[in-house]
C-alpha cells in the first residue's frame, strides 16, 4: 500500500473524529445553555411581582370602599337618627350623604377595575407557571437524549482512536507531520481523492500526466491548486 492510500484512510478516520468532537462540543453547549429556563423563571418572577402589586391595590380599593360605606352609614345615622333637628344641619347632612354616595360609586368602580386586573394577572401568572413547567419537562427530556447520544459518540470515538493508531502506524513520521500541517492549513482536510480526474476538495482538473503520476507513483503528489495530497485510488 502506498503512503497516499494510507494517508487517505487516516483522513477518513480523522474526519469521523472531527465530526464526533464537533458534535460533543455542540452537545455540551446545549447542556450548559439554560437560557430558556432562566427566561421562563424570570417571567414567573415578574408576573408574581405584578400580581402581588395588583392584589395590594385591590385590598386598598376594598378598604377604601369599606371605609366609605361606613362614612355613609355614620352620616345616615345622624340624618335619620332623630338627634339632629335643625333643618340647616339636616340639609347639610343630606348633601354630605349624597356626596359620599357619589364618591362611593367612584370607589366601587376602582375596586371593580382592580379586581379585573387581578383576574387578568392571575391568568398571566398561571400561563407563565405552565410554560415554566413545560420548558423544564422539555429540557429534562432533551438532556436525557443528549446524554445518551454523548455516551454513544464517546464510545465510538474511542474505537476511531484505536483505528487511527492502527492506520497511522505504517505511515512515516515525515508524512504524518506533513499531513498534520496540511490539516491545520486546509480546514481539516489534508488528503483529497481524485474524482473524474479532478481534486475532490477544490474541483481543479488534473492534467493527464499529473493524474497518471498520482495514480501509479509511490511518492506523494499534491493538487496544484489547493496543495492537498492527492489519492487517485
Amino acid at each position: 500500500m502506498n503512503q497516499a492510500f494510507q494517508l487517505y484512510r487516516l483522513q477518513q478516520v480523522d474526519s469521523q473524529l472531527d465530526q464526533a468532537h464537533a458534535r460533543l462540543r455542540e452537545i455540551d453547549s446545549i447542556l450548559k445553555n439554560d437560557v430558556a429556563i432562566r427566561e421562563a423563571e424570570e417571567e414567573v418572577k415578574k408576573t408574581t411581582q405584578d400580581l402581588d402589586g395588583a392584589k395590594k391595590e385591590l385590598r386598598k380599593a376594598e378598604e377604601n370602599t369599606k371605609n366609605q360605606r361606613q362614612k355613609i352609614k355614620n352620616t345616615d345615622d345622624q340624618l335619620y337618627g332623630g338627634k339632629v333637628r335643625n333643618p340647616k344641619e339636616l340639609q347639610d347632612l343630606q348633601k354630605e350623604s349624597e356626596a359620599l354616595g357619589r364618591y362611593l360609586g367612584v370607589l366601587e368602580e376602582r375596586q371593580l377595575e382592580a379586581m379585573m386586573v387581578v383576574e387578568d394577572l392571575t391568568q398571566t401568572f398561571e400561563n407563565a407557571e405552565k410554560k415554566l413547567q413545560e420548558v423544564r419537562a422539555h429540557q429534562i427530556e432533551q438532556h436525557a437524549a443528549l446524554l445518551g447520544e454523548r455516551r454513544q459518540i464517546t464510545q465510538q470515538a474511542k474505537q476511531w482512536l484505536a483505528e487511527r493508531q492502527a492506520v497511522s502506524s505504517p505511515i512515516s513520521e515525515t508524512n504524518i507531520a506533513h499531513y498534520d500541517h496540511l490539516r491545520k492549513r486546509r480546514a481539516g482536510i489534508a488528503v483529497a481523492k481524485v474524482t473524474e480526474k479532478s481534486c475532490s476538495a477544490c474541483g481543479t482538473e488534473l492534467s493527464t500526466a499529473h493524474f497518471q503520476m498520482a495514480l501509479v507513483s509511490k511518492d506523494l503528489h499534491h493538487c496544484e491548486s489547493c496543495g492537498r495530497i492527492l489519492y487517485a485510488g
